[in-house]
């Protein structure tokens, strides 16, 4: 996928491959708890999606997560300690919010972590 992933594994996308995004078919609240507690340590991230992708010609699925930031450094220290939150078997990469992707995420999903809301608790 694109961006970073917890693990430093870098994977790409072909130009043309054709991906599936919806809703996390298992129960992510624990994984949604836990990154919110990360997101919280970094006050440039405004909000974050949760989302699953599916690779649709080799049905390869891994949990997306679309973060707003301006700040590459805050979505990479994200990403660096996600990784405690994965089992050895889960994927969870990362992108930011100005990609393609993204915004595709951002206009149709609604964000599992808002700043502001997270300000209020």
């Amino acid at each position: 996928m694109i961006g970073s992933q917890c693990k430093r594994k870098k994977q790409s996308v072909k130009s043309g491959t054709e991906i599936s995004i919806g809703k996390p078919s298992a129960d992510v609240s624990e994984l949604t708890d836990g990154l919110i507690e990360l997101l919280k340590k970094q006050p440039k991230i405004d909000s974050a999606y949760l989302v699953q992708s599916i690779e649709n010609e080799n049905n390869r699925s891994s949990l997306l997560v679309v973060v707003n930031s301006d700040s590459s450094g805050a979505l990479r220290a994200v990403s660096d300690e996600a990784g405690a939150l994965l089992s050895s078997q889960e994927t969870l990469d990362f992108i930011p919010q100005n990609t393609g992707i993204g915004k595709f995420v951002a206009e149709n999903f609604v964000p599992f972590y808002n700043k502001d809301d997270s300000l209020k608790a």
